[in-house]
């Protein structure tokens, strides 16, 4: 799965396109360590079937790189995001937020 980088605040999805997860990628969250937050939400994804559905986007400064990395999924934000919490964050916080998935039973 791979992810790119845009700056300026994320437009919402329409229901044909993938949910674009943003992630700063800035100076400050990189140091933070969002290499490590961006490998584990790839396994996340997977982990939950999300990877066709869910695209990880990089964004420059969120203006809360002060305090943890920031992330942003359409209109909701989330700006404590470390690396030993983002399992927390995923299942907690931002797996509510996704789309499910159109299932298609036979």
């Amino acid at each position: 799965m791979g992810w790119g980088a845009r700056q300026g605040a994320p437009e919402g999805p329409t229901m044909d396109e993938k949910q674009q997860l943003f992630i700063c990628v800035g100076t400050a969250c990189h140091q933070l360590g969002v290499r490590d937050v961006l490998a584990r939400l790839e396994h996340l994804l997977c982990e939950e079937g999300l990877e066709d559905h869910v695209e990880l986007r990089g964004m420059f400064c969120g203006e809360e790189c002060e305090k943890a990395i920031y992330m942003q999924l359409g209109e909701t934000s989330f700006g404590h995001v470390r690396p030993h919490n983002i399992e927390q964050v995923f299942h907690e916080q931002i797996r509510p937020c996704l789309r499910k998935p159109t299932c298609v039973t036979g």
